[in-house]
């Protein structure tokens, strides 16, 4: 029986998830999801396509981050009246500490935290996990030249590797990048990342860690990294100060074939 195309086929090469997305965009194209309208809840869109729940999360979260569905805590996600705009402009990096330290510049990190934790809702939809399921979270502050520049936070799922956690506690941080320490120490690679920046005002907790007053202007930069099979690997904010940073972003002409790349907050 040919499958409708309000359902997600299992029969297609297309992801189960880029499907879902293109059902969801649908509905907000035609109007069938409208301003404040809610979404069906995760139980109720893997009933109706028959999909696990972190299809779900990984094809719901791509409207989230765009500003497109947003979530209320124990509400349910609701369609915005507005669309926030995202340029994408796309290379390729090995992240920002290497971009740093091959512009000649001295770059290290600072070990504040690194533990185990359960995830919560906003994390567990991040990465693509159950809620409660147990991650590893890395904080650090980025220096260059001396001079304080961003606080960063990291988070792994823990089925990246079974000691994921006493690995990382053996890494020396502070003149390596992340990136390159994880496939080091656990053989996982990030294959294609996604980033988006946004202006916002530091809180008490950011400001302390950064060396600047609350409310302080900050570029916070939210990176999400899948390996090559599509598994999410990693889930990252850094908090950059404005006065300080100056991201760069190179766009090159559309071409036929988009490349691979990793967007590691890093």
């Amino acid at each position: 029986m040919a499958t409708r195309p309000d359902q997600v086929d299992p029969t297609s090469p297309l992801p189960l998830w880029a499907q879902l997305q293109e059902i969801i965009a649908r509905d907000l194209a035609s109007g069938a999801l409208g301003p404040g309208d809610v979404l069906p809840t995760e139980a109720e869109l893997c009933a109706r396509h028959g999909v696990s729940r972190s299809v779900v999360r990984q094809a719901v979260g791509a409207f989230v981050s765009q500003g497109r569905l947003y979530r209320l805590r124990g509400k349910g996600t609701f369609v915005s009246g507005w669309v926030r705009l995202d340029e994408r402009i796309v290379r390729p990096t090995l992240g920002f500490f290497d971009d740093l330290a091959a512009a000649g510049m001295a770059v290290s990190n600072d070990l504040v935290a690194l533990e185990s934790v359960a995830a919560d809702a906003p994390l567990a939809a991040a990465l693509l996990v159950d809620e409660g399921a147990p991650c590893v979270r890395l904080d650090r502050i980025r220096r260059v030249d001396g001079a304080v520049m961003a606080a960063m936070r990291s988070c792994f799922p823990a089925w990246i590797h079974p000691e994921l956690l006493e690995r990382l506690c053996a890494c020396d941080f502070r003149h390596t990048s992340l990136p390159r320490l994880l496939e080091a120490t656990t053989g996982v690679r990030a294959h294609r990342g996604r980033r988006y920046v946004t202006a916002v005002a530091a809180d008490q907790l950011v400001a302390s860690a950064l060396g600047v007053e609350p409310g302080a202007p900050l570029l916070e930069v939210e990176s999400f990294e899948d390996d090559a099979a599509g598994r999410r690997i990693e889930y990252s904010q850094a908090w950059h100060r404005a006065d300080r940073t100056r991201l760069e972003l190179e766009s090159t002409a559309p071409s036929s074939a988009t490349p691979d790349v990793s967007n590691e907050e890093s």
